[in-house]
């Protein structure tokens, strides 16, 4: 089972090995939800540290290492580790290695390269290019929607006058590459401007719940995987008291009847005292209020009765 604990850079990892822990933080995040390994409290301190191994574990695919700088030891999954000097990667896996960073580095090249994008979707706030052929080998939808007869074919335009600009280039860029890019959703927007800072390194909320509308819409399964365990695990380190965030995300997922997110706030939203006081008073969105009845009984109504005067 020792081929459990090769690392991003084709190491095969023992104990004393130097290791670095990858930046991005959303597919680090999906790597320790696979491996049922707990999140650090202090993850964002962790992005890019390097550290030293000090136990494996071929069981689950993870190994403990020590930081250096912050000085704190913590389980890691192998998938979410790579080397610091890429030249230590283990021979009979450098042409391996190369050949992914080349194919990622070609398709991130593609996604940036606006020259021989042929197709247009016709946003809320502005209008994004993408290539067709790549469009239709990650769906069958996008595949026929794009070869038929129909107005998207001839006019090579999609229109979705209620997706944001912010929201369609981060899942194309997760479409292309399978990694986000702050950039993307940094950009001027109206989706998040009232609610989250464009600042943020980590993807905001609403912008997050377009992209799984956009996966289950065109059913490009990939991207569906990764928002949906970014979901979850959001909804796992929300503090105590943010009904508010488990209320955005349950509604969004009724909405545009997202199941497995559907399921998770439910869940979320059964271990939240907050959210069960909420229901109980009836200040819960409507289409909230109804779905929680799945797991609370109705709250006791209030009859108003006229006086006998």
């Amino acid at each position: 089972m020792h081929f459990r604990l090769v690392d991003r850079s084709g190491r095969r990892l023992k104990n004393g090995d130097v290791v670095k822990v990858i930046e991005d933080r959303d597919i680090l995040a999906v790597f320790f939800d696979d491996s049922d390994i707990i999140l650090p409290p202090d993850l964002d301190d962790c992005l890019g540290a390097c550290g030293r191994v000090l136990e494996t574990d071929a069981s689950d695919s993870s190994v403990k290492i020590a930081l250096t700088g912050i000085s704190k030891q913590y389980w890691f999954p192998v998938a979410g580790l790579e080397s610091p000097d890429k030249m230590l990667a283990s021979p009979a896996r450098v042409v391996n290695t190369l050949s992914e960073s080349i194919a990622l580095e070609l398709t991130e090249q593609l996604f940036q390269d606006e020259e021989f994008k042929d197709v247009t979707f016709s946003l809320k706030d502005c209008e994004v290019r993408a290539h067709k052929n790549i469009l239709a080998a990650s769906s069958h939808v996008f595949s026929a929607m794009l070869t038929d007869t129909g107005t998207e074919a001839r006019e090579s335009v999609i229109r979705l006058p209620a997706i944001h600009g912010s929201s369609m280039r981060t899942f194309l860029r997760l479409l292309y590459t399978g990694h986000v890019d702050p950039a993307d959703w940094k950009a001027k927007s109206t989706l998040h401007a009232d609610s989250e800072s464009g600042d943020s390194g980590t993807l905001p909320i609403q912008i997050l719940l377009e992209i799984a509308k956009l996966a289950k819409m065109y059913m490009v399964e990939g991207v569906m995987q990764i928002v949906v365990e970014t979901v979850k695990n959001r909804l796992r380190q929300l503090q105590e008291d943010d009904a508010e965030t488990i209320q955005i995300i349950l509604a969004a997922a009724i909405s545009d009847n997202l199941g497995p997110i559907r399921t998770a706030a439910i869940v979320a939203a059964k271990e939240s005292s907050v959210m069960r006081d909420l229901y109980t008073k009836q200040r819960l969105l409507a289409e909230v209020q109804t779905e929680l009845q799945a797991i609370w009984p109705p709250p006791p109504r209030t009859i108003k009765r006229r006086r006998l005067e």
